[in-house]
């Protein structure tokens, strides 16, 4: 008797149901490449005070049962300097993946919430932020907190409406608030997140089987367990995961901070030359202004659970921010709420243009020209602002004058 060997067929059918998404995903993955990809020169060879840290801990690696503080960003960074041993360019790759990653799920977020067009403009107009540049460049942890924002809701939303993926969807989102717990402030991104599981999942908790839900609650316990030892050994990291630094700011220095705050985002920024040019806002005038106007657009839907998550989710960060008197170094993770609230803003926009003009086709078409060009001007006025206006500041060359010795 001979034996036949069969040929496994290859399914293809995903891959031909989802092509619109593999496309557009790929598209944003090249985008981004091609607008994180160049490196201005003032940081080429040399680095600030915050990399500096960053290199010593991937020269004298801890194991994350030791030092737990950062290891989710660490441990990639020691892998991939292993490979092109140079600590600063694997950290500065390992930023750049980590925000190219976020922007991804950002999309696809925003795309839930709202739709695929406005998905794309909210993709481009976060990406070209001058702060998320910046992050994507700095060997700094900085972009890891920005992903694991934009991943605790992007997970969380997946599992809220899914039909088909409740475990997987499930299984992801306990994964990336376990992971999350081992960075700053990642904390309050896992409060917000179970707060939503709990208030508004029950009904996909509820499908889940008993088996899987101890499946999940090992693993999450699994990917915690460095952590805990580690705090268990210094509990002193508590702090720095909490975000609140070793000396907190009195009451008056408190409501300080939190009208420079906003002074930062809105009109006249607290200076922090590693980060930003000058006193210069985070947000242009024509961002600032959606924001402003998906605040009303949200307000609106307040009991809306995408409403109730974002206004309670910035609220807390920004309280937690302003304990620190060097909160602008850690602003940058209130962005991806923000741009939720400006591309709410651009639809708010939209539709009361459209509300004036139901009719007049060459109307409707001169406002959509006339936001495709603002925002194109914002995004370029963004990359100048980060391209060129930093990197050719001698602020910054004063805060980059440390140089990189392999």
């Amino acid at each position: 008797m001979t034996l036949k060997y069969k040929m496994p067929r290859i399914n293809f059918q995903w891959p031909r149901d989802n092509w619109r998404t593999i496309f557009v995903t790929l598209a944003i993955l090249s985008i981004a490449f091609f607008i994180l990809a160049p490196q201005p020169k003032v940081i080429d060879g040399k680095l600030n005070i915050y990399e500096a840290q960053t290199v010593l801990k991937l020269q004298q690696p801890d194991k994350p049962w030791y030092r737990a503080v950062d290891a989710i960003y660490l441990l990639p960074a020691q892998a991939v300097s292993k490979i092109n041993g140079n600590y600063l360019d694997a950290a500065r790759l390992v930023s750049s993946s980590l925000v190219l990653v976020a922007t991804v799920l950002f999309y696809f977020l925003v795309k839930a919430w709202f739709n695929r067009r406005i998905a794309l403009v909210g993709v481009f107009i976060f990406l070209t932020n001058s702060l998320v540049l910046n992050f994507a460049h700095q060997a700094v942890s900085w972009s890891a907190i920005i992903l694991s924002s934009v991943a605790v809701f992007a997970s969380l939303n997946w599992f809220l409406r899914t039909k088909k993926h409740t475990l997987a969807s499930f299984l992801t989102f306990i994964s990336v608030i376990a992971l999350s717990a081992y960075l700053p402030y990642g904390l309050w991104f896992i409060l917000v997140g179970m707060i939503g599981l709990i208030l508004y999942g029950r009904k996909n908790l509820r499908k889940l089987k008993p088996w899987q839900l101890i499946a999940a609650g090992t693993i999450y316990l699994l990917i915690l367990t460095p952590l805990f030892i580690s705090l268990a050994g210094a509990p002193g990291q508590l702090k720095e995961l909490l975000g609140i630094p070793a000396q907190t700011t009195n009451l008056k220095g408190f409501g300080t901070n939190l009208l420079l705050i906003f002074s930062s985002i809105f009109v006249y920024a607290k200076s922090e030359p590693v980060l930003m040019v000058g006193n210069l806002p985070l947000l242009d005038i024509f961002t600032a202004a959606l924001v402003v106007l998906g605040i009303y657009y949200f307000v609106k839907r307040i009991r809306h659970r995408r409403s109730l998550l974002l206004f309670s989710s910035s609220a807390l960060l920004i309280l937690v921010l302003a304990l620190n008197d060097r909160f602008m170094l850690f602003i940058g993770v209130l962005l991806p709420i923000i741009y939720a609230f400006a591309i709410a803003g651009l639809i708010e926009l939209m539709k009361r243009w459209f509300s004036y003009f139901p009719r007049n086709p060459l109307a409707r078409n001169f406002g959509v020209a006339m936001l495709v060009i603002a925002i194109s001007l914002t995004s370029f006025y963004q990359m100048e602002r980060y391209y060129v206006a930093w990197a050719q500041s001698p602020e910054t060359r004063a805060v980059y004058m440390i140089e990189y010795n392999k």
